[in-house]
């Protein structure tokens, strides 16, 4: 499950009410990939779309990309729970509220940041 930078906040609640998750990518195709290769350049959440739709309601059907974090850390699915935990740790800011996320995937070139 994934969205792009154009996808409209009420389409991405819809996909994780839908799904039943939290949060998910949002991806952007890989430059000189193969067709349908994408690269990972943010993470948006239930949280963070809730927080600003319920403070700007209008905004229902704008980008999701002003709103999600890129704060994310690629791991491999070899990582240990240590290497997933320091990861999280390091990605966190309370401050705000922001979780730190961890993707897991094989290609960790195919999910780099813009």
């Amino acid at each position: 499950m994934q969205v792009t930078a154009e996808t409209s906040c009420v389409t991405a609640v819809q996909l994780m009410k839908s799904q039943g998750i939290d949060q998910m990518p949002v991806v952007q195709p890989l430059q000189g990939g193969a067709s349908g290769e994408v690269e990972v350049i943010a993470v948006i959440s239930m949280g963070a779309l809730s927080k600003r739709l319920l403070t700007n309601p209008d905004q229902v059907d704008a980008p999701v990309f002003p709103f999600a974090s890129t704060k994310f850390v690629v791991v491999e699915p070899t990582a240990t729970l240590e290497e997933v935990a320091d990861a999280l740790h390091a990605y966190t800011d309370r401050r705000y509220g922001d979780m730190g996320v961890v993707i897991v995937a094989e290609d960790r070139g195919a999910c780099v940041r813009a």
